[in-house]
């Protein structure tokens, strides 16, 4: 009996080693990645070409996608590390709960680190919302069904707590028009059928959505009024928040 008990503490505490090592590993990495002049000499092979994981506490963000280009940051809550950057295919299909580093690298006037072989916990799958203009506009969506869609002009689309927006980044790259483009993903649509509303608002409002701060990752419940297509997307009008 005692023999088993030793045991079974010997796992617990290699297991619990095992946690502490993963954390210290990524607590020197971040610490590197954030200093001047980080990876002179052989600090940069400290941790190159190893997979790195993602611990419990942190969440690496999809923060905007060019082409084959992704940005990420990393939020672990009260910090966040940025210029993270990944080439290649990347469809936001879950977690991503390690990833490997290859280098860093000067881009224009940023220094990034340089990220490949993404290993992605896929998100369970999610119930749509079935109030019935919303369970009609996801399906329009995902199966890129036009006429679909056209039937939903100057209809109201309620975004409920069964599938809010969520927030994603501001585009403000429309100083001629003095607004300000607000990105929200639809929550309850799979990471492979992602789809983007585009919200337009008036720069000198803020980043508020009626008296709530707009963080990325926020969810909002809202209803929208379907306006119309074109080929810059769907338009919306007569925005407010709901419950």
């Amino acid at each position: 009996m005692q023999k088993r008990l030793l045991f079974f503490c010997g796992i617990f505490f290699f297991f619990i080693q095992e946690i502490i090592s993963i954390d210290s590993n990524f607590k020197k990495f971040i610490e590197l990645i954030q200093s001047k002049n980080s990876f002179l000499g052989n600090n940069e092979n400290l941790f190159q070409n190893k997979q790195i994981q993602v611990p419990k506490n942190c969440q690496f963000r999809l923060q905007k996608k060019i082409e084959t280009a992704n940005y990420f940051y990393l939020d672990c809550g009260d910090r966040q590390y940025r210029n993270f950057l990944y080439f290649g295919q990347y469809e936001n299909q879950g977690e991503i709960i390690s990833f490997q580093f290859t280098k860093n690298e000067k881009i224009g006037t940023r220094e990034y680190s340089i990220v490949t072989k993404l290993q992605i916990q896929k998100n369970p799958e999610k119930q749509i919302s079935k109030n019935s203009n919303l369970y009609s506009f996801i399906q329009g969506v995902i199966k890129k069904d036009s006429l679909l869609l056209e039937n939903l002009k100057n209809q109201y689309i309620y975004f409920d707590k069964d599938c809010p927006l969520e927030f994603a980044y501001k585009d403000s790259d429309f100083h001629w028009e003095k607004i300000d483009m607000y990105n929200f993903r639809i929550s309850c649509l799979e990471p492979e059928n992602s789809f983007v509303v585009s919200l337009k608002m008036m720069k000198d409002r803020g980043e508020f959505i009626g008296k709530q701060l707009l963080k990325q990752g926020k969810l909002i419940h809202v209803r929208l009024k379907f306006d119309s297509i074109s080929d810059l997307g769907i338009h919306w009008k007569n925005f407010e928040t709901i419950p």
